[in-house]
């Protein structure tokens, strides 16, 4: 779809409209207007979509497009405006409204053929995104003998140089970028300004590599006078068919940079088919997602919760996936952020929160054991008009007790608004629902949230262990919040746990209940079931010994994770050596809280340097 007209009323071209009807309900089209003088091919009642990608009229893409469209519009979502590349050079606006069931949709062609003042951009020099989609095939079609490549980036950061240096200062970072890809220096007969910072350009590349390029035009790039340097996300489409619609290759070197942006280790990606087949379109989520829930595709996996001092389970989460009949298993990362911007996540998580009701209350019947079970809900969801009323509405369907479901928030629900959310919280409490604070600590407020709101469990963020922490201020953060959650009585649970030293460092800081791939990573409810089952709750499973894991010579790196375990320990430590011919004790080192013990007003140094046998038994 093509969005940068200007004046788009004005270049509609005069002549009669064709008039489309989409029953929503019988799944049938209906059609008014000179249809055959329109598209120069006979056309019944078939479904436009159809049709058009028969006849090669539109792009596959396009008539995903115009599916999904005619399909998800309803009385909340009744309009939307669309501009298509039919036949690989004729534009044509689509206007849909919805009523009663039906989407009615005009089509008009648009002539592009405007003065050269309108289809350039002004502060680049360089063609618009309609116009450099348009040309890219007829360069193509009279170069039969060259390779070509389609080439689409942005600049990582941008935002920060308006931001620092001013809006003005942008533009001559994007002008600059425009002179460079005018120039003749490259081998680039077109270039556009898709929008904003983003631009696209076709390159003859049969006689340079699309790397070499790339790392002369990045180059290029980089030495624009600022102080620091501007870096660029690539990504790349060697055109396979000259004869594909320009926007579609376009469109695939755009999704082919997506799956690097904001990278600074890797500058150029290359298009591959399997990223097609892998990723759907916004607009095909939205059109496909109540088809999906009524169809359940979408399934529930579980992550089990440990006590890794027991090895018992004590909980489990549930996670959403979209197990799609066409395009396998959907990642939540690719569908959750769409559903939570048009709002279709409040369905879905009550969906979820009746599979898992439904889930535990077939273990109670069939007398398989049982955890509690925590389900995600976001702002939008406990906002929702009734949302206490709804969720009891469910579990009661399935005559659940309420302790075996665990309400999980985001910490970002808590911040402002606080009497608003006490009182939902205390409609849960009141009937008997454990309230679970998600991501604890990756917000900016986590300690009025302590203080103003009542939940029951902290589910602590591990991103204080993942990244590099040279100076051990992560673990030490870890350990006070951890401290502090025992001090007003709330139970921790860490999650995303990927490492012995991490759940062994946890442990050390009297943090016992952890989730993650260490111990398991989310199952479907049958492998789940089978888990639980195999076994009584609580059986043991075979430790990993903090002596097995720890290398001894790292005790003598205050980077390292075994100095952080040690410094943090949950009790008195002190690291002796003994020797057994002559039956001699050495103290190497200790920790503060083994000299709270000693109460003898000791330094570390007296201890070190002392004699052992005052402090050690014999």
């Amino acid at each position: 779809m093509l969005s940068d007209f200007k004046n788009l009323s004005e270049r509609i071209e005069e002549t009669k409209s064709l008039i489309a009807v989409y029953d929503q309900n019988t799944d049938s089209f209906s059609y008014h207007g000179d249809i055959v003088n329109y598209f120069k091919v006979p056309l019944k009642n078939e479904k436009l979509w159809d049709f058009l990608r028969a006849n090669n009229i539109a792009s596959s893409e396009d008539c995903d497009e115009i599916q999904a469209v005619c399909r998800s519009l309803n009385k909340e979502n009744a309009s939307y405006f669309g501009e298509y590349l039919f036949g690989g050079h004729c534009y044509h606006v689509i206007s849909f409204v919805y009523a009663d069931g039906k989407v009615t949709f005009s089509i008009k062609k648009v002539n592009v053929n405007c003065g050269e003042n309108e289809k350039r951009d002004a502060v680049s020099g360089l063609l618009g995104r309609s116009y450099f989609c348009v040309n890219v095939n007829e360069i193509m079609r009279a170069n039969p003998d060259k390779k070509y490549s389609v080439f689409f980036f942005d600049i990582i950061k941008f935002k920060a140089i308006n931001d620092i240096f001013g809006f003005a200062e942008g533009d001559k970072v994007l002008a600059f970028i425009g002179e460079k890809l005018r120039s003749k220096k490259y081998p680039i007969p077109l270039a556009c300004r898709e929008s904003a910072d983003r631009f696209a350009f076709l390159a003859d590349v049969t006689e340079i590599d699309e790397n070499r390029l790339i790392d002369a035009l990045i180059g290029e790039v980089k030495r624009y006078e600022l102080p620091f340097e501007i870096y660029l996300n690539v990504g790349v489409y060697k055109v396979q068919n000259k004869e594909e619609a320009g926007h579609v290759m376009l469109d695939k070197a755009m999704l082919a940079q997506s799956v690097i942006k904001g990278s600074y280790a890797q500058s150029i990606n290359f298009f591959v088919d399997s990223l097609r087949d892998e990723m759907l379109s916004e607009q095909e989520i939205t059109g496909a997602m109540n088809v999906a829930l009524s169809e359940e595709q979408f399934i529930v996996y579980y992550q089990p919760q440990y006590n890794h001092s027991t090895g018992m389970i004590i909980g489990a989460e549930a996670l959403v996936r979209w197990e799609h009949p066409y395009k396998g298993l959907i990642s939540p990362a690719r569908f959750i952020p769409i559903f939570e911007k048009n709002g279709f996540i409040t369905k879905l998580d009550f969906y979820v929160f009746e599979k898992v009701a439904k889930f535990i209350k077939r273990s109670i019947d069939e007398k398989f054991s049982i955890v509690p079970i925590s389900i995600n809900f976001s702002k939008n969801d406990i906002f929702f008009p009734n949302f206490v009323e709804s969720l009891e509405n469910i579990r009661k369907k399935y005559d659940v007790p309420s302790k075996y479901l665990r309400i999980e928030i985001t910490e970002s629900v808590f911040i402002g608004n606080n009497n608003a959310v006490n009182e939902i919280l205390e409609k849960l409490h009141a009937v008997g629902y454990v309230i679970e604070m998600d991501d604890f600590g990756s917000g900016y407020s986590s300690l009025n949230v302590l203080k103003d709101l009542e939940f029951d469990i902290i589910k602590l963020d591990m991103l204080f262990l993942q990244e590099k922490d040279e100076n051990g201020r992560g673990g030490t953060i870890l350990s006070s919040v951890v401290n502090m959650a025992k001090w007003l009585g709330i139970p921790v649970i860490a999650e995303g746990v990927e490492t012995v030293s991490q759940a062994d460092f946890l442990k050390s800081i009297g943090c016992d209940n952890i989730q993650g791939y260490l111990y398991s990573k989310p199952l479907p409810e049958k492998e789940y079931e089978a888990l639980i089952s195999a076994s009584t709750i609580g059986a043991l499973i075979p430790q990993m010994k903090l002596a097995d894991k720890l290398n001894f010579a790292n005790f003598w790196d205050p980077t390292s994770q075994e100095t952080l375990i040690f410094s943090n320990f949950v009790g008195a430590a002190v690291i002796f050596s003994y020797d057994r011919v002559e039956r001699e004790v050495e103290i190497l080192r200790v920790n503060k809280k083994y000299l709270r013990e000693l109460g003898m007003n000791l330094s570390e140094k007296d201890i070190i340097h002392g004699d052992p046998s005052a402090s050690l038994d014999d």
